[in-house]
């Protein structure tokens, strides 16, 4: 929080995406290259303070074996219970999922939207049982689905009658392997409901893709493109991602990640398009010694003020 001015180029373009996704709607993503110990998961710690001291909701995940990109339905899950209102020291938004009522003007507003507006209408059903349903348990497992511990259709379906004599009819079967975007989707739309301006995602480590398997590898790059290149159904939102320096060597190059696109899914575009990024990604800088100075200079001031010592 009293540490981020260093790099006031990066923080500046930062600052300016941030208000882009917040002000003007338009949701974008970025990453970000330096080496161990150059100080991308303290960039990472400024974008959360000042996304937060601009309203915006923040979830931060490192990405790895406990966040396999490949595998949307995780870090769907993993991310809620990393997912910062803004001001909250703690993660968590359960009250505000359990305030949609039938006299909470904003129901109606989540409803028309998972019922028009995303390619399943699981949503829907998810949505309209928790605000209507007056049982205990049921409203719990529900509450838990929108955190990411997903009902079997099934269950949904016998939850939802119980609450409206509406025939529950699912568009689409829901798949959690292909319609987990359905998720992130309402819940920025939703995170602007309820008064925030906009929802900063900040992935850390990305380097621990070069972790997984070869075809999860590439299963995990066509997910990342739809945080580096969001639908509008991805509302005001910000993805950041951190990423070592040496990636581009030791994966994308050394394990031939393009060769391995073309071979596994030669009419996919994506892919190809995340590498150019990862590649190209803003590069952490060494401080100068004039930014060198100034943090020490400042270090110096916060420790006397902390101790009463000059």
């Amino acid at each position: 929080r009293y540490f981020s001015e260093a790099r006031p180029a990066l923080m500046n373009n930062t600052v300016s995406r941030l208000e882009d996704a917040c002000e003007a709607g338009k949701s974008s993503g970025m990453v970000v290259i330096g080496k161990y110990g150059e100080g991308k998961t303290h960039l990472l710690s400024a974008v959360h303070v000042i996304a937060s001291d601009d309203n915006m909701v923040v979830s931060q995940l490192s990405l790895g074996k406990e966040g396999p990109m490949d595998k949307l339905y995780v870090i769907y899950q993993k991310m809620i219970n990393n997912t910062y209102l803004p001001g909250q020291d703690n993660p968590g938004f359960a009250d505000k999922l359990l305030s949609l009522t039938p006299e909470n003007p904003l129901s109606d507003k989540i409803l028309d939207y998972c019922s028009n507006s995303l390619e399943t209408n699981k949503l829907y059903y998810v949505f309209r049982s928790l605000i209507y349903s007056d049982d205990s348990e049921d409203r719990y497992r529900l509450l838990m689905d929108l955190q990411g511990d997903l009902l079997p259709n099934a269950t949904l379906r016998a939850i939802a009658k119980k609450t409206s004599t509406e025939k529950v009819r699912f568009n689409i079967p829901f798949a959690k392997s292909k319609h987990m975007m359905d998720y992130f989707f309402a819940m920025s739309h939703l995170f602007r409901l309820l008064g925030y301006s906009g929802w900063a995602i900040l992935f850390d480590e990305a380097e621990l893709l070069g972790r997984l398997s070869k075809k999860a590898r590439l299963l995990a790059y066509d997910n990342i493109y739809s945080f580096l290149h969001p639908k509008a159904k991805l509302e005001n939102t910000f993805s950041l991602f951190a990423l070592s320096a040496s990636y581009e060597e030791d994966v994308i190059e050394g394990k031939n990640e393009y060769e391995n696109a073309e071979a596994f899914f030669p009419e996919n575009r994506q892919i190809p398009s995340v590498l150019d990024s990862l590649k190209k990604g803003t590069r952490l800088t060494p401080l100068t010694k004039e930014e060198m100075l100034f943090t020490f200079e400042k270090l110096i001031s916060f420790h006397g003020k902390a101790y009463d010592w000059n």
